[in-house]
């Protein structure tokens, strides 16, 4: 509120939106429009979301009431959830190329609780809340497919350390200079006394097909979050990200946390940044698994359904460029 000179500004109507990479993707009237705001782009990309369910997943065909909801953009490729609940549940995730005008997969889904989905230009990855491991806690499961050759890996990973489940606030994932990351501000999946000192935990893989097999984490102990001295944490406050910091080039994580100092009387709201470093790190199979197995069959899921990319080449009038008034 006290940045000077500033500028606001309404840029579209919305029922829902989402802003990443500097890309505005937004959902009015049934349509997905897409404005790139970094580029100052003054037209949108517009596509008509019944069709390009009729064209990406069949059984959507005959079903006037369902749930659609975007989930990532990045390099022209939006991915969304697909869902109806009768005469049965089941969802699916739409991944389509807004630029090329073409759906690039459709897979069926066993489940889309708390999904997520994360891109470069190359390789595709979503992740669900749905691995269950030997100890009754939910852990993450992540799956990957390569965009240039139209197929899905063979195994999914399951990662078995990382206990934080909400997005955003305890955990987050993202894609850096060739590797997917995923970083943790909780070290326990069961609510304990807190520790004197909390560090952050965190894995990272290559983008290749080899790289569920080359999971690396961080060393423990390593990436120091705070002192639990500090005083207590509103956690409905708490925003966490993980980036890379433009002028040094180094990976970082970014934390807002509202905390009661001691010898205060009311909370304050501060930001936080961390360096992240993988030096020391551990590579598999010295991580401790338990009972749970990283690696899974992708047989074990719902079947999957490959899309052929000449779909939208003859839909013309499913994505169009219109002109901003």
């Amino acid at each position: 509120s006290s940045v000077s000179p500033y500028l606001a500004a309404i840029v579209a109507v919305a029922e829902t939106w989402l802003f990443e990479n500097g890309v505005l993707c937004y959902i009015h009237d049934r349509q997905i429009r897409i404005l790139d705001l970094h580029h100052s782009a003054s037209s949108e990309i517009v596509i008509n979301i019944r069709l390009l369910l009729n064209e990406a997943i069949e059984e959507s065909r005959a079903r006037p009431k369902y749930k659609f909801q975007l989930l990532y953009y990045a390099h022209d490729i939006v991915s969304c959830l697909y869902t109806h609940l009768r005469p049965e549940q089941a969802s699916w995730l739409v991944v389509f190329n807004a630029r090329e005008n073409r759906v690039l997969t459709a897979p069926r889904l066993a489940s889309g609780y708390k999904i997520f989905v994360r891109n470069n230009d190359k390789f595709l990855y979503y992740g669900t809340h749905t691995d269950l491991g030997g100890d009754g806690f939910r852990r993450w499961m992540i799956k990957g497919y390569d965009i240039s050759a139209n197929q899905w890996f063979e195994h999914k990973a399951n990662i078995p350390e990382m206990a934080g489940s909400d997005i955003g606030s305890t955990i987050c994932f993202e894609i850096i200079d060739g590797y997917f990351y995923g970083l943790s501000n909780q070290t326990s999946f069961e609510v304990t006394q807190p520790e004197l000192t909390s560090y952050y935990v965190c894995f990272r893989f290559p983008l290749n097909y080899r790289g569920f097999y080359e999971i690396e984490q961080a060393a423990r102990k390593r990436i120091w979050r705070r002192q639990n001295a500090e005083g207590t944490i509103d956690d409905r406050w708490t925003f966490v990200r993980m980036f890379k910091d433009e002028k040094t080039g180094l990976l970082k994580v970014v934390e807002s946390r509202k905390e009661w100092l001691p010898g205060h009387r009311s909370a304050r709201r501060t930001y936080y940044t961390t360096e992240i470093s993988f030096e020391g790190a551990l590579r598999e199979p010295e991580w401790d698994y338990e009972d749970n197995d990283r690696l899974a069959s992708n047989e074990d899921d719902a079947s999957y359904i490959p899309i052929s990319a000449f779909f939208y080449a003859t839909s013309r009038e499913l994505i169009t460029s219109n002109a901003r008034n």
